[in-house]
């Protein structure tokens, strides 16, 4: 009888290691945090640096079990952003991966100043560099087949709230803009262009301009139309200052010279006629729907008002606009003379 015990503890001690090995697969690998965890991993990571990302972000406790469950059920790599819950067992855990489904990443377009703004913001969120995003942008083959040149890419870009996977290419990327941007521009947007006589495009590239002369939301179709006026009118330039500020990459300078107004530029609009080949920014969907029931008028001048309001005076000749900013301009010179006393 004790022989009998004996031998059948010796085949229950030599189980034990069987029983663990065997069992890899069903252990809890994961820790038991408190919220669910964020991963990503780049198309060039093998299991052995997903298993080492794991770890580092403390998400598995041991990789070499995970390595043994990702070796029998085939997982050999995997490329996005994932999503981990807690208390997880390696079967699970791989099978999360195994499944391919990612957690989109939220990109907000707002406002961005110009393609390398947006190129370096689309970096720090998506798995593409800003370099790769720059080369798609300049990829003029590319660009033709949406609709679109080197130029007037950035008019592409309706702001909005869009989900990406982390992991997509900038061709996709751009190929869902477009999307978004066939969307936006419905019926009833394209007939009030085809009435104002603008393309989309142009229509966009009006609106960043007249984004970057006002905040004031109710002047802005008299805005619109003063540069309308400007553009129809034979002679006429359309003199916009932030498109000349956009050409000299710096919208600091308070007051453009001569010497400013004849910089070389397409997006100097003193020296070139009709509108810049691009937007000067990405303008908001309020002022493009503003832009777009600019009214008609007769104005072709406008000038800050003197008060802090942010309004403009408009004028319809030289004459009362010269009046206008002359009197606007010894409002500012009083203003600054008592800030600093």
């Amino acid at each position: 009888m004790r022989f009998v015990f004996f031998f059948l503890l010796c085949i229950g001690i030599g189980m034990i290691p069987f029983y663990f090995e065997s069992n890899y697969e069903h252990q809890i690998n994961v820790f038991d945090f408190e919220q669910n965890k964020i991963v990503t991993f780049p198309k060039s990571y093998g299991i052995k640096e997903i298993a080492h990302q794991l770890l580092k972000d403390s998400i598995i406790i041991d990789t070499k079990s995970f390595l043994k469950t990702a070796q029998k059920y085939k997982l050999q790599n995997r490329n996005g952003r994932f999503e981990i819950a807690p208390n997880l067992t390696n079967k699970s855990l791989v099978s999360l991966l195994l499944n391919g489904k990612q957690l989109p990443v939220q990109i907000i377009i707002n406002q961005q100043r110009n393609l390398p703004d947006l190129a370096a913001y689309l970096s720090k969120n998506l798995e593409p560099d800003s370099l790769a995003f720059m080369e798609t942008f300049k990829d003029e083959t590319f660009l033709k087949t949406l609709g679109f040149t080197t130029e007037n890419i950035l008019s592409i870009f309706i702001p909005n709230t869009y989900e990406h996977y982390w992991n997509v290419s900038t061709e996709k990327f751009l190929f869902k803009m477009a999307k978004a941007y066939q969307k936006f521009w419905d019926e009833s947007r394209l007939s009030k262009a085809r009435t104002l006589g603008f393309s989309t495009k142009e229509i966009i590239i009006l609106a960043s301009i007249i984004e970057k002369e006002t905040n004031y939301v109710p002047e802005m179709p008299r805005m619109a139309g003063v540069y309308i006026n400007r553009l129809k009118t034979k002679g006429w330039k359309l003199e916009a200052n932030p498109t000349l500020l956009f050409a000299l990459n710096d919208f600091s300078i308070y007051k453009l010279t001569n010497k400013h107004r004849q910089f070389d530029s397409p997006y100097n609009s003193y020296k070139y006629p009709g509108l810049p080949p691009g937007p000067i920014g990405i303008p908001s969907i309020q002022t493009i729907d503003q832009t777009l029931v600019a009214e008609k008028h007769k104005y072709f001048f406008f000038c800050a008002k003197n008060n802090d309001s942010g309004q403009h005076q408009f004028s319809k000749d030289l004459r009362s606009h010269q009046k206008v900013a002359k009197a606007y301009h010894k409002w500012k010179a009083k203003k600054e003379k008592l800030e600093l006393e």
